[in-house]
């Protein structure tokens, strides 16, 4: 779908954050991640995690690292949760609890999309405002 709006989709991206010493690089990696142009950190446009049943400290940690991502390359991000709709509520909730208490250092335009048919989550993804 990535495609369909003129940007690249990475099913395989990894964020690597060199930066935290230690024996092994950290790293997230996200469901999906879409660019602007090359499947490089700058060009990030938008973050997917699709989950079907995990843990509010699991999708709580996904939104958070995405932030972290956002803040790393100091720009705003799309950040879309698709979850089944009986986890709408956790999933808004997890994503509430994170813009409330980081404020200024939340750089997501977080959406939650309940469905997993890919009509739905095209119609919504399209919804959103690419000017982030």
């Amino acid at each position: 779908m990535a495609g369909e709006l003129g940007l690249v989709g990475d099913p395989n991206f990894k964020f690597l954050f060199p930066e935290i010493a230690g024996t092994r690089t950290p790293a997230y990696n996200p469901d999906c991640v879409w660019f602007s142009g090359q499947t490089i950190e700058s060009d990030t446009l938008a973050i997917f995690e699709i989950d079907e049943g995990p843990s509010r400290k699991h999708r709580v940690g996904g939104a958070a690292l995405a932030n972290v991502v956002a803040l790393k390359i100091q720009k705003r991000l799309r950040y879309f949760a698709i979850v089944p709709p009986n986890r709408k509520l956790l999933a808004n909730s997890c994503i509430d609890i994170l813009r409330t208490y980081l404020r200024d250092k939340w750089l997501l335009e977080a959406m939650v999309i309940p469905s997993f048919e890919p009509d739905i989550i095209r119609g919504e993804i399209k919804k959103a405002s690419w000017n982030v």
